[in-house]
């Protein structure tokens, strides 16, 4: 069952109620239970999971340059080359410059593999015009852009991606399952600290079960690997089957759901809430729609998924959101936060932070110039 089933049940019950055929009310009844049931579960997980991602900072997608420092970095001549987003290089360099995690995003490609990127559409924003027409020679892509999970893994390997900035490596696009080599590989060679928090973030559409399904794959083969090499006990001298540095997020619920009852162990789930449904929206749009919007990400999902961590856009913090309400029953992340005193600011009341800003000395003061 899904979450609009449950209020179907209800409805039909008190519809039941006055036809009252015993046996479908019965039925009825008993899938209420399970539901119920179902909801109690995820509440008593909620308890460990909700404080993993307490305090701490997580380096968006890896460690990246936004367009707006790459620009500045350029004029002024700095001798500096940061990595690209969302590639291996990005991660490695946010987890050396003090971020205690990452966050990433994770698509399907053609042939159901899963791949760390963000856009749903390849575009000139990281890829070259070579790159795209070796993918399609005849396709006129601003016109028609060539959806991400239209290409088979096979072709990702061959691609390059980057900002087109002498400021900006060029680097591979990962799979998932690349990414995890390389966490054990970075744990195994540090291990005077903590495992990493990994937050990754479904880019789903109707396909999410396909995704979700593949990601349960992967998560389990990244766990057996992950105990041969960094074996850890609990308390009792068990295997503990809470992997705590790895959080699942969306924004849609039906993904975080479909997830969390079909996953074999229990991971930390993350509802992202975005500061409006489009930006550049009509006045109408904002005016009507958004409100809406927020009510069903601020009162109707929180209830009845019960996410672990709740993910705000740090300008609809400022706007209407009060942290150390929400900071009571839930974890709290804000994104992307690129302004250093707003990070100590809400990393003092007990919240993460998702920033691209993880960097020292010069560099770090010419991008925090920028971020204010």
């Amino acid at each position: 069952m899904d979450l609009p089933s449950f209020f179907c049940s209800i409805v039909l019950c008190c519809f039941f109620v006055f036809t009252f055929d015993p046996i479908l009310f019965s039925f009825l009844c008993a899938s209420i239970v399970v539901e119920i049931l179902v909801w109690l579960r995820l509440e008593e997980s909620n308890r460990v999971e909700k404080r993993i991602l307490y305090q701490t900072t997580l380096g968006h997608r890896g460690c990246t340059l936004n367009s707006q420092q790459v620009e500045r970095i350029q004029k002024s001549q700095f001798d500096f080359q940061g990595p690209t987003e969302n590639t291996i290089p990005a991660f490695q360099f946010a987890l050396s410059n003090g971020a205690n995690g990452v966050e990433l995003d994770v698509q399907l490609t053609k042939d159901k593999e899963l791949y760390i990127f963000h856009d749903l559409n390849l575009s000139q924003r990281l890829l070259s015009q070579d790159d795209l027409s070796s993918l399609s020679p005849s396709q006129d892509f601003k016109a028609s852009p060539i959806r991400f999970s239209s290409v088979a893994s096979s072709a990702l390997k061959n691609l390059k991606v980057s900002f087109r900035s002498k400021t900006c490596l060029k680097s591979s696009i990962p799979s998932l399952q690349e990414f995890f080599d390389f966490l054990i590989d970075h744990t195994s060679k540090n291990p005077h600290k903590s495992s990493p928090v990994v937050m990754v973030e479904l880019k789903t559409g109707a396909n999410y079960k396909e995704l979700v399904s593949r990601l349960i794959v992967e998560l389990e083969e990244y766990q057996t690997k992950r105990k041969k090499r960094l074996f850890k006990t609990n308390n009792n001298g068990d295997h503990d089957q809470y992997d705590n540095g790895i959080v699942i997020g969306s924004f849609n619920p039906l993904a975080l759901y479909y997830f969390r009852t079909h996953s074999p162990r229990s991971y930390a789930t993350l509802f992202l809430v975005g500061n409006s449904l489009g930006d550049g929206a009509p006045l109408w749009w904002i005016r009507y729609l958004d409100p809406l919007y927020h009510f069903l990400c601020l009162v109707v999902v929180p209830f009845l998924l019960r996410p672990a961590i709740m993910s705000f856009n740090w300008k609809l913090v400022e706007r209407k959101v009060d942290v150390t309400t929400w900071i009571k029953n839930y974890g709290v992340n804000l994104w992307t936060v690129n302004n250093n005193s707003l990070k100590k600011k809400y990393i003092s009341l007990g919240c993460s932070v998702t920033t691209d800003q993880c960097f020292d000395g010069e560099i770090g003061e010419m991008t925090e110039e920028i971020s204010n």
